[in-house]
Order: structure tokens, then sequence, then C-alpha cells
């Protein structure tokens, strides 16, 4: 039997040190699921439940409370992002939100490589507000996402995606990924030479 030198933890000091233990733990979640699923909302409610900031791509287009989007920013934006999410972990943020469509496992590499030497564990979060966000084989359903693109919410942002976009949103998905998938996926050279 352990003496008190032996092991010097009392009851209460275990339980002292199991509560800093939990609170050093540190969490990225990256939302991720096509316009018009529900991510913006969900996210809201999650950074308003867990007090954590949200960096998504979209902001750097934001002027004005109207998004103007402007594809040859994209990638300008994502590394802004990217730096302003690394910087939340160097400064040990205990809960990050990325939120970005990331329908493709190498568009979360940045992030998770970042989590990873940050020491943050990652947590992927899909909306799942409505049964008929995805049809019966779990993809994203396009004609539902077609009609929330109706919603007045992303209309008074300008925020409205047109269905051939939504589609090929969706046929690109890749779902169910892990960390692991996500280190090992590449980005495209999109016909770079």
């Amino acid at each position: 039997m352990p003496t008190e030198m032996q092991f010097p933890f009392r009851r209460s000091s275990r339980k002292n040190w199991l509560q800093k233990l939990a609170q050093q733990i540190r969490i990225l979640i990256i939302a991720r699921g096509p316009s018009g699923s529900g991510k913006s909302h969900m996210v809201k409610e999650l950074s308003q439940k867990l007090n954590a900031p949200v960096f998504s791509s979209d902001d750097f287009f934001m002027q004005n409370n109207q998004y103007n989007f402007d594809v040859q920013r994209l990638s300008e934006a994502h590394e802004w992002n990217q730096k302003r999410t690394e910087n939340a972990m160097q400064n040990e943020v205990p809960v990050i939100i990325v939120d970005n469509t990331n329908s493709k496992k190498w568009e979360m590499r940045v992030y998770t490589e970042a989590a990873i030497r940050h020491g943050y564990i990652v947590e992927f979060k899909e909306p799942d507000w409505d049964k008929n966000l995805k049809t019966p084989e779990g993809k994203w359903n396009v004609d539902f996402l077609e009609k929330m693109q109706g919603n007045p919410d992303r209309k008074s942002v300008n925020k409205t995606i047109p269905r051939h976009v939504l589609e090929r949103m969706v046929s690109g998905y890749e779902y169910n990924p892990t960390v692991e998938d996500i280190l090992k996926s590449e980005k495209p050279n999109f016909g770079v030479k």
C-alpha cells in the first residue's frame, strides 16, 4: 500500500490536478458543409456556447455588411484566415472554430497541421439541423441547399450561390474526414506548371 511519501496526491489535490489538465485541453473545431447548409448558424451557436472565436475566409470579403466575393483573391483570403487562426493558437486560445466550406481534405490540412503543432485536438462538425440536408445515402441534398439560398439572411449580404455551383460543391465533397486522411491529402496544382 502506497504511503503518503510514495503517493503524495490526496483526493483533493488529484481533483485540482484533473481540473487544471482539463483547462489545458485545446480544441480546433473545423466546421464544414456547403453553402446554405446552416454552417454559419451552427458556428454562431457553437461560438456563443463555447466562448470561442470564429475564423472564416468569408470575413476577408465582407465590406459594409456585404459579401463581395472575388475569386481572384480567394487564395489570399485563405492564407489570411490561416494566419489569423494560427495566431490564435499561438496565443493558446482554448477553443477555436474555423468556418469555411472545407469540402476537400486538403483544404483543412494547413489548419490541422497548425493544430497539431500547437497541441490542439481537431474536431469536425457539420450541420445536422434538418433531416433533408442530406439524401438517404448520406450525401448533401442539392435541392434542399438550393432552397436555402432564398434565406433572407443570405440574400441580405449578397451570399446566394447558383445551383450549378452547389452541384459542383456537393459532387466534390469528401465525407467523413479523419486527421490522418487530411495529413495525407495533397493540394492539387490546378494546372500550374
